[in-house]
């Protein structure tokens, strides 16, 4: 077992801890203290163009269908959205699409290697009483 830490390494320990580690600020207590802090115009994640490191960027979009091409309009623009915005993971609603149904080069997979070459990309449902 090691002895106790001096105040020295204790101090350097926990300033390690959290990159938010700045003692000259008292941190928020309530969620309207913790909005003002934020910088202007940044309360809910507006200012996406400022990104704090180590963090994950999430999207939700109800697309409102897709195309069964890979090439259509639309699926271009959901591309360069999700490259230009640099998403981590994207909550796609309402594709409209069975995508077993679809053939090779037009699956979703195949789709998403267009954004970004490593990754994982899934279906996780889709309606199964819509013909085929």
């Amino acid at each position: 077992m090691r002895g106790p830490r001096s105040a020295t390494a204790r101090s350097r320990r926990a300033g390690r801890r959290s990159n938010y580690s700045d003692r000259s600020r008292v941190s928020p207590t309530t969620l309207d203290e913790f909005l003002r802090s934020l910088p202007p115009g940044d309360g809910f994640g507006d200012a996406h163009q400022h990104r704090v490191t180590g963090s994950t960027r999430v999207v939700f979009q109800n697309i409102n269908g897709i195309s069964h091409s890979a090439t259509a309009q639309k699926q271009i623009e959901i591309n360069k959205w999700l490259k230009d915005e640099r998403v981590g993971i994207a909550l796609l609603a309402e594709t409209n699409r069975h995508w077993p149904s679809l053939p090779e080069g037009q699956l979703w997979n195949d789709r998403m290697r267009e954004v970004a070459q490593q990754g994982h990309y899934s279906v996780s449902s889709h309606n199964k009483h819509q013909s085929r």
